[in-house]
């Protein structure tokens, strides 16, 4: 018994030194796998932190325009990224301390699961809450910027602190909250589409109850007294209704003698000739889009009427660039956008397609 107890242990003696070099060879695989695991998690980093920082520097050409900001979409991505990072750098650590735990490596592992466990908890409840407001919104983003719009008209015309200023389709009110917050004028949200209830939400976020009034009106209908307003403003909406030419006779009537009214409205750098659209432009060409006109052709228009002075009417510098520039933000940061309009723009590239700036003054 004793020759076959010492001829067992000389057996394991031998099997000895192949597992321990087999369990050498385990650990190195492992380390270089947990250090390759652990390189991605620092890469997913690296990487998300770059592009937001890109996205955030890139709207920083709109920070005086969008809403909110930084937007919602740039931190929710963020912290997926970093989330998947932490999964990777969670998976290296099992790896190392699957082959040769220790308490060191065990608690270090405790407290990532611990951290990746709370930051998915919170995230995936900011991810289903930013679901639930998108989708109770989702067409939340303006067909153009409102405050842009409303920025640019601003620069030519006279506005003044309790000032009475109509926003004829105003839409979600933002460039009614704008105009009341940089001026401190009085604005009356008026459209014909958007809730007066929803827009009230909108105002009292702001804090502005005092100074802006959201009401469904009719733009041919429109239930004010002659004479009520000291300005009126339409921005992106005007080129539905203002093209009959008795419209602006009727709808100076509620400006007081000497007010102001502006628009701005996407428009022509000339009018087109024929019965069709530039040939660049016809695989895009909406029926609707026959009402954009040159800085002339309104000037001309509100001349005709005889209730205004034109004081401006001309193309926004650089209109169809930021017009662009706004398709290309929102979509990126998860507004409804419009791709074939993008791309339309970077053909026609000003040739055709901008803004149309018109302020005048009424005259009797």
């Amino acid at each position: 018994m004793r020759r076959r107890d010492h001829g067992t242990r000389a057996a394991w003696c031998v099997q000895l030194p192949w597992s321990m070099e087999l369990a050498e060879a385990l650990r190195s695989v492992a380390q270089a796998l947990a250090t390759l695991v652990e390189g991605v998690g620092v890469a997913v980093v690296a990487v998300a932190i770059l592009l937001a920082l890109w996205r955030y520097a890139g709207s920083l050409v709109l920070v005086r325009r969008a809403a909110p900001f930084p937007p919602e979409s740039l931190r929710l991505d963020l912290g997926r990224s970093l989330a998947l990072a932490l999964e990777f750098l969670l998976g290296a650590d099992i790896l190392r301390t699957a082959v040769e735990p220790t308490w060191e490596e065990i608690a270090r592992l405790a407290a990532i699961a611990a951290i990746r466990t709370g930051l998915n908890y919170f995230l995936q409840r900011e991810l289903a809450s930013e679901a639930k407001r998108t989708e109770s919104t989702s067409e939340r983003a303006e067909p153009m910027n409102a405050v842009w719009l409303a920025e640019a008209l601003s620069q030519r015309m006279d506005l003044r602190p309790e000032m009475r200023v109509l926003d004829l389709g105003c839409g979600r009110a933002i460039s009614s909250i704008f105009l009341a917050r940089e001026f401190g004028v009085q604005v009356w949200a008026a459209d014909l589409w958007i809730k007066p209830t929803d827009n009230w939400q909108r105002v009292r976020e702001a804090g502005l109850e005092r100074q802006v009034f959201p009401l469904y009106a009719e733009a041919h209908a429109l239930p004010f007294a002659d004479g009520f307003f000291d300005a009126a403003v339409s921005l992106d909406a005007y080129h539905y209704f203002g093209t009959d030419d008795l419209f602006l006779q009727r709808f100076a009537q509620v400006v007081r003698p000497g007010g102001q009214i502006g628009i701005v409205v996407p428009g022509l750098t000339r009018e087109l000739e024929g019965d069709a659209p530039p040939e660049h432009l016809a695989p895009y060409w909406h029926q609707d889009w026959w009402s954009f006109h040159s800085p002339d052709w309104w000037r001309r228009h509100w001349t005709r009427s005889g209730a205004m002075r034109v004081e401006c009417a001309d193309l926004l510098p650089r209109g169809w660039e930021d017009w662009l520039l706004w398709l290309e933000v929102a979509g990126e940061f998860g507004f409804r956008t419009n791709d074939k309009e993008a791309e339309m723009l970077r053909l026609d590239r000003g040739r055709t397609l901008g803004f149309t700036r018109v302020v005048a003054r009424r005259t009797a």
